[in-house]
């Protein structure tokens, strides 16, 4: 599904160059969960910027589903991000002043699909939060505001699912709740990017790639892929998301603010 080749990506701080992504090449086939594991500074969280849609790589090619897009134009990205993927950052970035409902709510309202409200809640019941949907996020643990955030990712039914250190701000219970979730819902045929730092995070996954230095060093199979997976046609999503974006290039670009949150220091994780 997704296939990146000789990636490259520098940052500029100031009159230093710094290069996040060197010449990095991989494939990641629809159904798997990888983890994504390396020091501070070694590109892992750049990578999954890119991935993700949210950056874009000074050379190489990025074909997902088929078709090439690191040519795009910003508004045919944000179009094919908003509905092709969804992200789990390590910050909530949960609105306090509204309720879990109202926040798993937003994807749907810049996606122009406000009529589909019921798949919100749908989302908090299969997170188990359904005892939660009217408490505001100061009424939740973190492990609770992660699964708010988990449901608002899946609410758009994205083809894959971007984590950033999902679980760093939970203490160890919440922190096994929340992979044990996206393992289920990786068997349930969700492809899941994880980016960590920790082993026993990665451990969850079923394929780990580790980097230092903005290269791959190592890139092993966990354990192998469990048996019943149904996976949906990537190919065919992509290209009748692309086609509607042709049609009808705007829209507002739900999460681009979180883009615009990290600084490009920041990236290079």
């Amino acid at each position: 599904m997704i296939e990146i080749k000789n990636l490259y990506k520098t940052y500029h701080i100031g009159t230093i160059a710094v290069e996040a992504l060197k010449d990095v090449s991989l494939k990641i086939s629809c159904g798997e969960f990888v983890a994504i594991m390396g020091p501070s500074g070694s590109g892992k969280s750049t990578l999954m910027h890119v991935l993700g849609l949210l950056d874009r790589p000074d050379s190489g090619t990025y074909t997902i589903g088929g078709k090439e897009v690191q040519n795009l134009s910003d508004q045919q990205l944000a179009f094919l991000r908003n509905r092709l993927v969804g992200f789990v950052f390590q910050q909530f970035h949960l609105l306090p002043r509204m309720s879990a409902l109202e926040n798993v709510e937003l994807p749907l309202i810049y996606a122009g699909k406000i009529r589909l409200k019921n798949a919100a809640q749908k989302r908090l019941e299969e997170v188990n939060l359904s005892d939660r949907i009217y408490h505001r996020p100061n009424e939740m643990s973190g492990g609770q505001q992660q699964r708010v955030a988990v449901a608002r990712s899946l609410v758009n039914d994205p083809l894959i699912l971007f984590a950033d250190e999902p679980t760093g701000n939970l203490d160890s219970k919440n922190k096994a709740e929340i992979l044990s979730l996206l393992q289920e819902l990786n068997r349930k045929g969700k492809t899941l990017v994880m980016v960590t730092h920790e082993p026993e995070v990665a451990a969850y996954a079923r394929r780990v790639i580790t980097m230092r230095d903005g290269v791959i060093v190592s890139d092993k199979m966990n354990k192998p892929d469990p048996a019943g997976i149904v996976v949906p046609d990537a190919d065919s999503c992509v290209e009748s998301i692309m086609d509607k974006s042709k049609r009808d290039p705007g829209g507002i670009k739900f999460l681009d603010y979180i883009g615009r949150r990290f600084s490009p220091w920041s990236l290079i994780r």
